[in-house]
This record gives structure tokens, sequence and C-alpha cells, in this order.
């Protein structure tokens, strides 16, 4: 009999204004994660671009401006997540991990999360 199947990592699309993967070990631990410039060589693309593209290859899109992708997300495209640009790097992975952990792959599309920074 053989082991039951993991299930595949959730897939992050981080945007332009992020620090590169490698800065977030917890969360590239539990998911699939890669850089809009670092990664993919979309630096300077429009939102638009970046979104489709995290919508083509099934990625949760991350990014600072959150209110530049809310108008494009519907049910059937990808969730994106805001985050406070007020976060450590630190933070960014503790709270992106923890949230992700807790999304159902329901979740993945139709919505628009935020993470801010403790008051």
């Amino acid at each position: 009999m053989s082991p039951p199947r993991r299930a595949p990592k959730p897939k992050l699309l981080l945007d332009e204004g992020f620090p590169r993967r490698k800065t977030f070990a917890r969360l590239n631990r539990y998911c699939d994660v890669k850089h809009i410039a670092h990664d993919i060589k979309l630096s300077g693309a429009t939102d638009a671009t970046v979104y489709q593209y995290a919508c083509e290859h099934e990625r949760i899109m991350v990014t600072f401006n959150d209110r530049h992708f809310k108008p494009l997300v519907s049910a059937t495209t990808m969730t994106v997540i805001g985050v406070s640009m007020k976060l450590s790097g630190d933070d960014m992975d503790k709270k992106l991990t923890s949230l992700m952990k807790r999304l159902k792959p329901t979740d993945f599309k139709g919505q628009c999360r935020t993470i801010t920074a403790a008051i």
C-alpha cells in the first residue's frame, strides 16, 4: 500500500516591491513562492499583466498595493493578499505563513485578504 499523497503546496507570487523570496524562510517551506521580478523576470509589468500571470499559473498574488488588484478579482480568479509595508521581513514571513496554513484550497480564488501591522 502506498503512503497517502500530500496536498500540493499553495503557490504564491510576490509582487515587485517585495524582498527576494529567500527572505521568507518559513513561507518557502510551506508554499511554492516565486517573485515577479527575480524569478519570473516581469519587472516593470503593469498590475493587470502581473495578475494575469498569477491567474494563468494559479498563484495567489501577494502585494503591497492591493487596492490596484482588488478590482481585478472575481470568483474565478486568484486571491490577492495585501500586506502592510509597516511589517518587518520576519513579521511578513510569520503572518503570511500563518495565513496560508489557515486557508483551504477553496480560499485560493476570489478573495481579497489583508495582513496589517500589529498595533
